[in-house]
């Protein structure tokens, strides 16, 4: 059937996310899914901090809550040089900068959750009909 066809198709492009990852490339929470996530953090109106810059979908934990790592929506100058982590320090110029994040658990726990089951592309984008 049509579904399951989908629901195959979406599986292999998955599968093909997790390959990237294996080779280094990617982010490994994400489970092949980053780019779609990423996609809705860059979106309009999903986290309106620091409007220039690239922001990236991470499991991790936040200033006030650090023990309980959740999915936000980091502005690129937060995270580590490799991408994959939230830097927790301040810079020594005082700036609040290292604080542009914006929790967004359960948007992108549902944008994952829809690309794990074929409804949205790897890439963010619906699938369409055959």
């Amino acid at each position: 059937t049509r579904n399951s066809m989908q629901a195959r198709c979406a599986a292999a492009l998955v599968m093909l996310g997790l390959l990237a990852v294996a080779a280094g490339e990617g982010y490994a929470k994400a489970e092949g899914c980053e780019e779609a996530m990423n996609e809705y953090c860059n979106s309009d109106g999903a986290c309106r901090l620091c409007p220039k810059a690239k922001k990236y979908a991470r499991l991790d934990v936040a200033a006030h809550q650090n023990k309980d790592p959740q999915w936000r929506c980091y502005c690129e100058h937060t995270l580590s040089k490799d991408l994959q982590s939230w830097v927790n320090k301040a810079p020594k110029d005082g700036s609040k900068s290292w604080l542009d994040y914006c929790t967004r658990h359960a948007k992108l726990e549902k944008v994952l959750k829809l690309c794990k089951e074929g409804t949205i592309t790897t890439d963010g984008s619906e699938v369409k009909e055959l």
